[in-house]
């Protein structure tokens, strides 16, 4: 029996070789006169654009079925009627609406858990920079005070005034000093004619000098405050303050010894 097409003439009669025609893709098609309209032809076209046809079909009727589905037992006049209204008649959202207010609804959601990391971080942050800042100005005044300075005495009206501040130029940590906790702008120095902040170690020494601050330094409850020392004798007899007081007390009881001595 003739085959419609063939790949290759071999083992075909040289008369049968006659009946076929080669075609552009190399391939022999059969000869074959059409009658009444029955003809012989290459059906693989019209087969992909069967499958294709049918694709869009079923494509169209899931998406009937899902607009069914949305607007339940309207007719489809009232199914247009009720989008134009922007409800399905029943003061329901219609199907974008729904969408938009579940977007909205995760949108909320992230922004209150973003609001949430923020604000964890930002409280983390503070607590960095309020250890970096205890860290650095209690290492400051450790370093750079008198040997024998009570240094638990004087801190607290250190971290009052003495505060680090990042240094633009360098990009570190430095130690400025402020006139109050919540000054921003640091204290100018005392030294004549100059013009520049004042430096950690002239605060410091300011301090010690000073008469309320003196007696947390070394050497003022022996020889007393004055530049002579006059009152060393009078007080040779005064008690030592008691090291296990707190701050404040200990530095009343340094005041007392202090007025004792006719300071």
């Amino acid at each position: 029996m003739a085959k419609a097409k063939l790949s290759s003439l071999d083992g075909l009669s040289d008369e049968l070789k006659k009946e076929y025609k080669q075609n552009d893709s190399g391939e022999w098609l059969l000869i074959v006169d059409p009658v009444d309209g029955w003809a012989l032809e290459d059906v693989q076209g019209l087969r992909n654009t069967a499958q294709s046809r049918k694709g869009e079909r079923d494509a169209a009727k899931r998406e009937v079925s899902a607009w069914k589905e949305a607007m339940g037992d309207l007719t489809p006049d009232q199914a247009k009627a009720a989008v134009a209204k922007g409800s399905k008649g029943s003061g329901d959202p219609k199907p974008d609406e729904k969408w938009q207010q579940r977007l909205d609804d995760q949108k909320a959601e992230m922004t209150a858990k973003h609001q949430k990391e923020m604000e964890t971080e930002t409280g983390l942050r503070k607590r960095r920079e309020t250890q970096l800042q205890r860290e650095l100005v209690d290492n400051t005044a450790i370093r750079l005070l008198p040997d024998g300075t009570r240094i638990k005495m004087v801190l607290p009206e250190i971290r009052d005034h003495v505060r680090a501040v990042l240094d633009e130029r360098t990009g570190d940590f430095v130690t400025k000093v402020f006139d109050s906790p919540t000054a921003e702008t640091p204290r100018m120095t005392n030294e004549s004619g100059k013009t520049h902040d004042m430096e950690t170690p002239e605060y410091l020494k300011a301090l010690e000098n000073s008469d309320d601050w003196s007696p947390a330094f070394p050497g003022t409850n022996a020889t007393g405050g004055g530049a002579g020392g006059s009152g060393g004798a009078g007080r040779g007899g005064a008690g030592k303050i008691n090291p296990d007081l707190p701050a404040k007390e200990r530095l009343a009881q340094a005041f007392a010894q202090k007025g004792a001595a006719g300071e």
